[in-house]
């Protein structure tokens, strides 16, 4: 009931924000070239991905927790795929499920600072999933103009507040050079970038 729930406030709250997405080109021109997409977001931005995402069957990495349990459920209610495991529980298990996903064309998206932190400090897992999958990483950005946020959890998790202006930033796919630290900076670089209001 509590995942049904939160399914309906999070679609509730979509409908009611000010959306200005940016970078939708980006988006097509891939899908017209049928290229699996690999979001690369920061963690605590997630509240209107999911929703925004809703019926494109994005694989996402989830945690084996109580928490995770749940979580799944809601996922796939948004029509979203989730794969569970951690980094420290079948994660390997998780990232090899997630890497067929994309290599059957299935787009995928990942909390780069996952799954604790740093906040901020983008992890290998998200370049391994592009190296050995072929799909291409498209860093995002979610910015709200008003939001509440959730200051005792380690990823600064915010959720726009009601009629709020809400900007989505679809930036320049990444050209990997499958040399990892120069990826790693370029991606942090990318993601780093400040969303301009």
């Amino acid at each position: 009931m509590l995942v049904f729930l939160a399914r309906v406030l999070m679609r509730t709250m979509l409908a009611t924000y000010r959306l200005e997405v940016r970078g939708q080109d980006v988006l097509a021109r891939l899908r017209e070239q049928k290229r699996p997409i690999i979001y690369a977001f920061w963690h605590g931005e997630q509240f209107v991905l999911i929703p925004l995402h809703r019926r494109q069957q994005v694989g996402l990495m989830v945690s084996l927790s109580r928490d995770g349990a749940a979580q799944a459920r809601l996922l796939r209610g948004f029509g979203h795929v989730p794969f569970r495991g951690s980094s420290s529980h079948r994660g390997a298990a998780a990232l090899v499920g997630l890497i067929g996903h994309v290599k059957r064309g299935g787009d995928a998206g990942m909390a780069v600072d996952g799954p604790k932190g740093p906040l901020h400090e983008v992890k290998p897992g998200v370049l391994t999933l592009a190296y050995k999958s072929g799909g291409v990483i498209v860093p995002l950005r979610v910015h709200a103009a008003n939001c509440w946020r959730l200051r005792k959890t380690w990823d600064a998790y915010f959720i726009p507040r009601p009629f709020a202006r809400v900007t989505i930033a679809y930036r320049v796919p990444l050209e990997l050079t499958h040399d990892l630290e120069s990826d790693l900076r370029t991606l942090t670089e990318r993601l780093g970038e400040p969303v301009e209001a």
